[in-house]
């Protein structure tokens, strides 16, 4: 669990992009603060340190991504598989991301 000045330096450093999304979006910059800091725990997680994915995206980013474990549900239980998952160069990218897929998706309409 990262420390009460970890946290705060997390934020401190993911604010600037996810201020500029809302801007751009109006999607709020908390939403993308908050979902940053429970998919990645708090930039700690191992996929945020080898590849600047905040939210867990899978694919690849202009033709980069990193192999890493995750769990899949096959419709009846998990399973442990590796997968691909885009490599980012910094977490602006991650969150620009972020922004662009709620903005995007029809299925996030409402937000």
């Amino acid at each position: 669990m990262a420390t009460e000045i970890e946290q705060q330096a997390f934020i401190k450093q993911i604010a600037p992009a996810a201020v500029a999304g809302m801007k751009r979006t109006g999607v709020l910059a908390s939403l993308a603060i908050a979902q940053a800091i429970k998919e990645s725990g708090w930039g700690q997680s191992g996929l945020t340190k080898a590849a600047n994915n905040l939210f867990g995206y899978k694919g690849t980013y202009n033709g980069a991504s990193v192999s890493y474990p995750t769990k899949e549900w096959n419709g009846s239980q998990y399973v442990s598989v590796t997968a691909q998952f885009l490599k980012y160069p910094s977490w602006k990218e991650s969150i620009d991301d972020y922004f662009a897929l709620i903005t995007g998706a029809s299925r996030y309409s409402a937000v």
